[in-house]
């Protein structure tokens, strides 16, 4: 079991784009080998989307799946440093690598602003003819194409089956899956099966097309059509031409392959499970009891032992021992004293500072208590500190006083396998004298 936690928990160690490439990769491969060579185009227009979706929002959404029991001691606290006692260390090629990635976005980002400023232009300074629906304008720069519900056709004379192809674009909103294929190459501009992608989502636009007309026309006429409309003049990515990927469309068309509309479906849902299973658990930290934010720590000497007295009596007119056996304690309750104070940590909790408090309670017999706690012990320290601007050193003898019940609480923590070093510091500073 804990194999396949670590198994399964891999990539909680990858940076962001590590993970979204991985992801990218394992959903496109069986898209490229299977799904793009069957007959299930709007199967295939919704999983290249969804794709797009999981590989920008999956490394950020994961399920907590695997616990990790914690203890008290593992849980780190927050030490305030100042900052000027941090030296920060900058890897220059985090930002070289930061500043080439950034540099992409802003100009594919430009680019992609200056794109449709230009049809949006072009659009706006055209008169248009409304027609079941659809804005067409003539005589425009771009070839047949279309964007959202506005037609672009070069003259009045337009093959009526290139109108009807325009038409299924605007009518199925492919423009909107242009525009979002663009915003995904430019946060993956790195990454070649971004480019891709892009391109498989125009070709299955295209695909839907042919696929509806295809019925109500015979493939070889409209096939024809197309060989004799093949323009090159392609001046904007994110709208649909009509004379995209001529020769896979014709071959598509021509393929006489049954739907399997089931299987692919369920291929699809193993593909984004599989995915789901592989990146989509972590672990969370759990602790014994939702008690440990007041929890009770107790530092207590060991109980004394039971003290077993014999005691012989001399019968003096007798003359004969009289023995008796008296079992008694070293240190009776009222010959104790103990010791209780708080001490107040911050620590992280999943994720979130929370302030915590403890018991701390030390358990003497009063006699080893009256013996240590006025008894002082002196150590003398060396401090050697170095002036960073005259690169002096100053030499510091340091006197410490301690009582000796303090000192012996702070020896007894340090031989422990792991020592509260919080509470050591707290110890020092209420036995310092």
């Amino acid at each position: 079991m804990k194999h396949l936690q670590e198994i399964l928990t891999f990539h909680e160690y990858f940076p962001y784009f590590l993970e979204s490439s991985v992801i990218l990769c394992l959903l496109f491969a069986p898209f490229h080998l299977y799904f793009s060579r069957e007959k299930t185009f709007r199967q295939n227009r919704f999983y290249l989307l969804f794709v797009m979706f999981v590989v920008l929002i999956g490394p950020l959404l994961k399920l907590n799946v695997f616990p990790v029991m914690m203890d008290t001691s593992q849980i780190p606290i927050i030490q305030r440093i100042s900052a000027q006692n941090v030296d920060k260390q900058i890897n220059t090629n985090e930002i070289n690598l930061l500043f080439i990635y950034f540099l992409g976005v802003v100009l594919l980002s430009v680019r992609l602003i200056l794109q449709l400023s230009k049809i949006a232009i072009y659009i706006l300074r055209s008169e248009c003819v409304k027609l079941d629906g659809y804005k067409l304008i003539f005589g425009s720069s771009f070839p047949v194409s279309s964007f959202f519900n506005y037609i672009l056709l070069p003259s009045e004379k337009v093959n009526p089956i290139l109108l009807e192809h325009e038409k299924i674009h605007a009518s199925e909103f492919h423009s909107i899956d242009k525009i979002l294929c663009e915003i995904f190459k430019i946060v993956f501009w790195f990454h070649p099966i971004a480019y891709l992608l892009d391109r498989a989502v125009t070709i299955n636009h295209e695909y839907i097309c042919d696929e509806t007309l295809s019925q109500k026309y015979t493939i070889k006429h409209y096939a024809s059509i197309i060989l004799q409309e093949i323009q090159v003049n392609r001046k904007n990515s994110f709208i649909n031409h009509f004379h995209s990927f001529i020769k896979k469309r014709i071959l598509m068309m021509s393929n006489k392959k049954i739907q399997k509309n089931l299987r692919v479906t369920l291929l699809m849902g193993a593909s984004f499970l599989c995915v789901f299973v592989l990146f989509g658990f972590k672990k969370y930290q759990v602790y014994p009891s939702s008690s440990h934010f007041n929890a009770e720590q107790s530092d207590t000497i060991p109980e004394p032992k039971n003290l077993v007295d014999t005691i012989i009596t001399l019968d003096p007119i007798t003359l004969k021992e009289n023995v008796k056996v008296v079992k008694r304690m070293a240190a009776s309750d009222s010959e104790t004293i103990t010791l209780s104070d708080t001490l107040f940590k911050e620590m992280v909790v999943d994720g979130r500072i929370c302030k915590t408090q403890n018991i701390i309670s030390n358990t003497f017999p009063k006699d080893y208590y009256d013996q240590n706690i006025s008894k002082i012990l002196v150590s003398t320290d060396t401090l050697i500190s170095l002036d960073l601007e005259t690169m002096k050193e100053e030499v510091k003898i340091v006197t410490n006083k301690i009582s000796k019940l303090y000192k012996d609480l702070i020896d007894a923590e340090l031989e422990k396998s792991s020592p509260d070093f919080e509470l050591i510091k707290y110890w020092e500073g209420r036995g310092a004298k």
